[in-house]
């Protein structure tokens, strides 16, 4: 059986895949397994700091035990966690979601792989194998070979063996709707628990949005709230811009940082031999300023003093133009019930003011998008969502080069390409290796910058929840890659392989897409495998974030505060990235199941590895700051049925140019049964999960045996970063122990404590309401409770 140069790429990837996946497991075992501890795995997050959970009945919920050692130990750790309600509780509905996502893929595919394995000999049998590669006129004909003689391309227009594809896609259809309609109950269930639960800080919060300019201030939105939900309102928290209030928190914490730093060199440093450390501050050439040589440890505490009381000093609203209003406030009730009817009821004259939504979790808000102005929202959708197509048109020029690399026998068949002979002359495994393995490897790489991009035109939306911008970016990444990766790909692909005959004959496009467009499989199945076999395997290693982490530990961090900021770093998960791609993967494998059945068997590898590659990372060394309810798997459903619907249509298109009039009928059949069941699972469903059960809220007061009142925690969660106090005593994270430290450090504390003591005294502008929270304002404290005592500020909100 002859080879073609995508079927070499498929054997090359295979190989080379293989020897990653092998390399990655012998290092993650043998070397990185006695630093996974303090490398990967969070587990003073997971064990040690994270408090233990309570059900709703009040039973401990304990976190997730540590695994046994070793690279089977972890692994096998993870694979036996269940994807059930301990874990929504201990890690998050978020995790639980995309896990059952990627897990319902696999299983689709291995079902899927069951009902095309029987068109594998089906296909082996079509009569264009035997055909010559060139015809009288040099032209190529439609000869398959390798992989492609298991494909549609091997089947003439007029075979009985169309009726088996039909069959299958039938079939198909069948299977997906199900696996999709299970996961959609499973996600409704999950999605009601979450909107009756009294630990969700969410559910008793609203955003209110473009509120009406003569009632901007907290008080009048008190007011205007209490009169529709009376004795319903226990806080208001107008929100104001803090964009100079975070720079400066950054300064306070960079300060205390440094402070620290100079702290651990003075005790720890050989060339210091214990004395004070110094450096230059205020060199400024266009001011003829010299930089002077001041007291390390004396200067960022004075720093720190000095940005704390400025920082308290914006809290209290000293000064207004500094932090404008934004027209949003976020109003927290005391039931769930009051929540849910405010969220989801307009209660201004006008839609265009006292826009109301349920908030996001606390962590989960994007409070700078809250100070963008109604009237501009449109206009940012429409900007960012036609930026975002010029994106992807764009990305035509790439793609069309990396299909001329993978076409590169066929471009030689055209005089413009003529210097090209050379290629045909090189050996088959250079020849898939530049055709076959480099278009996909090339095209991934470029794949990893546009998430970036789309983050920043995503960002100049108006989206309160970061929840929401996620879902956002997955569903650009998404339409980008289906029409860059899968539409766009097969199109090129199959103009460039018969360029020459469309050239000399444009009619005969119709027949030569029908037979091409499934010779576009190998590349697909490429790609599948290098995310398979290179990129799940590396990202088990996360090499980029042990060097980085390693660099950071060894030459720049010193204290634990910097030693944790290094080990922090890096394990923010990327949900919509994962989505994005599993989605795609799933796309491929649906649109070309009957296409090329052997995909199936690459996605097949693809979401094993995946899941549990990623279910390793979430559960014992990623971790997102926030949480959104798992509502990413909303839109994933959308897109695996886009993909089936992609897949009816295209099959349509094929049957129809190989004159099969009735397959192709009755393929436009199962797309109008496959949007009926969209209708379906959407009336059905949808609502219910995004809003949640009244039903189920009182339920939940009735099992609870208490008062379904807000907890006191939750509207102090709701204060905007910029305005939350800072601790009273910030923990002294300098990794000084106390007999090193108790020489040097008393008289700091002392000497901040009087400088500011001084500043506060001479400061005739502070405010009266200020000035009590000043106290003591540097108190001195024992050495030996390892703190840096700091003043309280009062919080702002009511």
């Amino acid at each position: 059986m002859g080879l073609d140069p995508g079927t070499t790429g498929v054997i090359i990837n295979l190989v080379v895949g293989g020897v990653i996946t092998t390399l990655a497991v012998v290092i993650f075992d043998f070397w990185l397994r006695k630093r996974l501890p303090t490398v990967f795995e969070y587990r003073k997050y997971l064990h040690d700091e994270r408090p233990d959970v309570t059900d709703h009945q009040g039973n401990r919920v304990a976190a997730l035990p540590s695994p046994p050692s070793g690279f089977l130990g972890w692994m096998r750790g993870a694979w036996d966690v269940k994807l059930d309600q301990h874990l929504e509780r201990s890690h998050g509905l978020d995790q639980v979601m995309f896990l059952r996502f990627l897990r319902t893929q696999l299983w689709l595919c291995c079902t899927i792989g069951l009902i095309v394995a029987v068109l594998l000999p089906i296909y082996g049998t079509g009569p264009f194998k035997d055909l010559p590669e060139k015809d009288a006129d040099g032209n190529s004909t439609l000869k398959t070979l390798g992989i492609q003689i298991v494909t549609l391309s091997n089947i003439d227009g007029d075979d009985w063996r169309v009726w088996t594809t039909l069959l299958a896609d039938a079939l198909i259809t069948v299977v997906a709707c199900v696996f999709m309609w299970r996961d959609v109950k499973v996600y409704a269930d999950a999605r009601r628990r979450y909107r009756a639960s009294r630990d969700n800080p969410s559910n008793y919060a609203i955003v209110v949005m473009d509120i009406d300019e003569e009632s901007c201030s907290e008080s009048q939105v008190l007011e205007y709230w209490n009169r529709l939900f009376p004795g319903q309102i226990v806080s208001v928290h107008y929100v104001h811009g803090d964009k100079k209030l975070l720079k400066k928190k950054a300064r306070f914490w960079d300060a205390v940082t440094r402070r620290e730093r100079a702290e651990w060199s003075m005790a720890n440093d050989p060339k210091l031999a214990g004395q004070r450390p110094t450096h230059k501050v205020g060199s400024c050439v266009c001011l003829n300023r010299l930089a002077q040589e001041v007291d390390s440890i004396e200067h960022w505490s004075g720093q720190q003093t000095h940005y704390y009381d400025k920082i308290g000093r914006y809290q209290i609203g000293e000064f207004p133009k500094q932090m404008p209003a934004t027209r949003s406030a976020i109003v927290v009730f005391a039931t769930r019930r009051a929540t849910a009817d405010a969220s989801q009821t307009n209660y201004a004259r006008f839609q265009q003011s006292w826009k109301t939504s349920r908030a996001a979790e606390p962590d989960a808000v994007n409070w700078p998008s809250l100070a963008i102005k109604g009237a501009t929202v449109d206009l940012r959708k429409l900007v960012s969502f036609i930026l975002i197509m010029l994106l992807t048109f764009f990305w035509v020029v790439p793609v069309t080069f990396l299909q001329g690399l993978a076409n590169l026998e066929k471009l030689t068949e055209l005089d413009a390409f003529r210097w090209l002979d050379f290629v045909s002359r090189l050996p088959k495994i250079v020849l898939g290796l530049i055709s076959g393995y480099l278009p996909p490897l090339i095209l991934s790489v470029f794949l990893a910058l546009i998430p970036i991009f789309i983050r920043l035109l995503v960002g100049i939306q108006r989206q309160h929840a970061l929840g929401t911008v996620d879902a956002l970016q997955r569903n650009y990444y998404f339409n980008f890659l289906v029409f860059s990766n899968l539409i766009f790909v097969a199109l090129s692909g199959s103009i460039i392989t018969y360029l020459r005959q469309l050239i000399n004959d444009p009619g005969s496009i119709v027949t030569l897409l029908a037979s091409s467009i499934p010779l576009q499989a190998t590349f697909m199945i490429n790609f599948i495998l290098l995310l398979a076999l290179s990129q799940v395997p590396l990202s088990l290693l996360q090499l980029g974030r042990w060097i980085v982490r390693w660099i950071l530990r060894k030459f720049l961090c010193k204290t634990t505060r910097q030693l944790r900021k290094a080990d922090d770093g890096g394990c923010f998960f990327q949900y919509f990235r994962f989505y994005a791609w599993g989605m795609i993967v799933s796309t491929m494998a649906l649109v070309y199941s009957t296409i090329a059945p052997l995909i199936v068997a690459a996605a097949v590898l693809y979401f094993f590895t995946s899941y549990w590659v990623n279910k390793y990372s979430l559960l014992y060394t990623m971790r997102n700051p926030y949480e959104s309810g798992g509502k990413l798997l909303k839109g994933a459903f959308t897109g695996i049925m886009i993909g089936l619907l992609l897949k009816q249509i295209v099959m349509a298109g094929i049957l129809g140019l190989k004159k099969q009039s009735v397959p192709a009928a009755l393929e436009v059949i199962l797309v109008l049964l496959t949007l009926f069941f969209l209708y379906f699972i959407y009336t059905n469903f949808m609502r219910v999960a995004k809003h949640g059960s009244v039903l189920q809220v009182e339920e939940n007061v009735e099992r609870e045996g208490a008062p379904d009142m807000a907890a006191d925690w939750i509207p102090a969660a709701y204060v905007s970063p910029g305005f939350k106090p800072l601790p009273a005593q910030v923990p002294n994270l300098n990794g000084v122990d106390d007999v090193n430290e108790e020489a040097y450090y008393a008289e700091d504390v002392e000497l901040a404590k009087i400088k500011a003591t001084e500043k506060a005294a001479n400061r005739e502008e502070v405010s009266d309401e200020f000035m009590p929270a000043l106290g003591d304002p540097m108190p001195v404290a024992s050495t030996t409770d390892n703190t840096v005592p700091m003043v309280a500020v009062p919080a702002v909100g009511k």
